[in-house]
């Protein structure tokens, strides 16, 4: 959403409890889900959206977060998102 100042932008990250938010904001950082994630959103000006929503599903294994998928996402102007295949938008991430 546009930021306080010129030119700026925020990003709210929003989950059901920690440890979703935290699994959130490590797909929409992650540098293989980030592309796939701005092909989705680009909309058919080629332009992204000034503000979005995305669903994403996220697995773990001993409380230890294994892989953040996609599912959908919804711009602001009611378009519906849409669905993709879960396996081709996956963000795996490495446990250390």
């Amino acid at each position: 959403m546009p930021g306080l100042a010129g030119g700026r932008k925020i990003l709210t990250v929003n989950a059901a409890g920690s440890d979703r938010a935290a699994a959130l904001a490590s797909y929409m950082t992650n540098p293989e889900s980030v592309p796939v994630l701005v092909s989705l959103l680009r909309l058919p000006s080629g332009k992204l959206p000034d503000s979005f929503q995305v669903l994403t599903r996220a697995e773990y294994q001993s409380q230890a977060l294994l892989n953040v998928v996609y599912v959908t996402h919804r711009p602001p102007t009611g378009l519906s998102g849409r669905s993709r295949n879960l396996a081709g938008h996956s963000g795996t991430l490495q446990n250390v």
